[in-house]
């Protein structure tokens, strides 16, 4: 609860307690944090796929966590396999109809 026992804070219903939204970041912010995204990609780049490949391989590491590794370096290299589920039913049979869509690469 806010102070004084108030549910809510100083708003009247239905008025938002940021108006204006997020302040924009400036300029110089968003040049930096884009370094810094660059400079991690580069380090991945170099180091982290190799670590990712010696703990997939490392007998040491329980096997769910391996098989969890390899299936990012999978996704990484491919990209995740789409999944969707349609439901219906036809209208003559009156019955429900599950189809499940599995496509191993987007088009």
């Amino acid at each position: 609860m806010a102070a004084g026992g108030k549910k809510g804070g100083p708003w009247k219903k239905g008025q938002s307690g940021n108006p204006y939204g997020r302040p924009k970041k400036s300029p110089d912010r968003l040049e930096s944090e884009q370094r810094a995204r660059d400079a991690m990609a580069r380090w991945f780049d170099l180091y982290g796929l190799e670590e990712l490949f010696r703990i997939a391989m490392d007998d040491d590491v329980p096997i769910k966590n391996r098989i969890d590794v390899l299936k990012f370096i999978g996704e990484m290299g491919i990209g995740k396999a789409p999944q969707s589920m349609s439901l219906e039913a036809p209208k003559n049979e009156g019955g429900l109809v599950i189809r499940m869509v599995r496509d191993a690469r987007p088009d």
